[in-house]
């Protein structure tokens, strides 16, 4: 038991083996442990955190059997192995299967995942969630001029900043490419995804420095929203939507997907800069032109 708990021989002779355990893992131990003591030679499976101190935790794993009925032995008995190393090698398969290995950010699989969740969420209590679909202006002229590397570079530092852009309970995803997108849960309405995307604009707005030199990087944007009305493929399709209708007015802007019949921008601007909707695909709402070049 030492060994796998990391201490010295002895150490923990005389201990209550219930004390071993993790202050998390106690309740169920013990609810195993009395379901086992009504089953004479039964045996169970179990899988807990040893709970001595120090910042590293450790698994182990393994069966403790009733044999109180054991003249030579009247207890329960329990074999166990150590199983730090398998559990951190399946949380490591587990991320793997979430997050994009480049930035670290969660990818489709994940976000789809959250997507779900936060739509079932806004039908049970009627609160509005945005999605911004974000795409980076001219990627690759970065690519092309500096090479891949510098390209991973910049996309690394993006997300970087999307993170620090973020609230607390905003997700935050890379489709792949250039491609991001942030899900922002209990806004209000239009003026709350609109504070989402400023904030987003205001951190994308220093200078990034690719090959030693600093560039003006500028993003193009498209935001849908849903009450949860909406299946996660369409309400990822309206941002994605929008966010080419950006590209197309000439980048650096943001764009809000809406399926009424009038056209504006946030401002009251209802020229759009002349530009129509397009026809069945609903109407566009200007939130702001970004000036800067790239």
């Amino acid at each position: 038991m030492e060994r796998l708990a990391g201490g010295a021989p002895g150490a923990l002779r005389g201990q209550r083996a219930l004390t071993l355990v993790h202050p998390e893992d106690r309740g169920h131990v013990q609810a195993a442990v009395n379901a086992l003591e009504a089953r004479p030679r039964a045996s169970t499976i179990l899988e807990f955190r040893l709970g001595l101190g120090g910042s590293s935790e450790r698994y182990v794993d393994g069966m403790l059997t009733n044999l109180l009925a054991d003249d030579s032995l009247r207890g329960l008995v329990m074999n166990l192995r150590g199983a730090t190393e398998r559990k951190h090698a399946e949380a490591a398969l587990a991320h793997q299967a979430t997050h994009d290995p480049l930035t670290e950010l969660p990818n489709r699989a994940f976000l789809l995942d959250r997507l779900t969740q936060a739509s079932a969420r806004a039908r049970r209590d009627g609160s509005t969630l945005a999605v911004i679909f974000l795409d980076l202006d001219k990627f690759k002229h970065v690519n092309d001029e500096h090479g891949h590397a510098a390209g991973d570079d910049l996309l690394r530092d993006v997300a970087t900043r999307l993170r620090e852009a973020a609230r607390e309970n905003d997700s935050i995803a890379r489709l792949g490419g250039d491609e991001f997108v942030v899900l922002s849960e209990n806004v209000d309405g239009m003026r709350g995804a609109e504070g989402a995307a400023c904030r987003i604009e205001k951190a994308m707005a220093p200078t990034f420095t690719i090959a030693g030199r600093p560039h003006q990087i500028t993003i193009s944007a498209g935001v849908a929203f849903s009450k949860g009305e909406l299946d996660v493929a369409t309400l990822l399709e309206h941002a994605d939507a929008a966010m080419y209708r950006a590209k197309r007015l000439g980048r650096a802007r943001i764009e809000f997907f809406d399926g009424s019949s009038k056209r504006r921008s946030a401002g009251g601007d209802h020229s759009a800069k002349g530009a129509s909707a397009p026809s069945g695909s609903g109407t566009w709402k200007v939130s702001s032109s970004i000036e800067t070049s790239v």
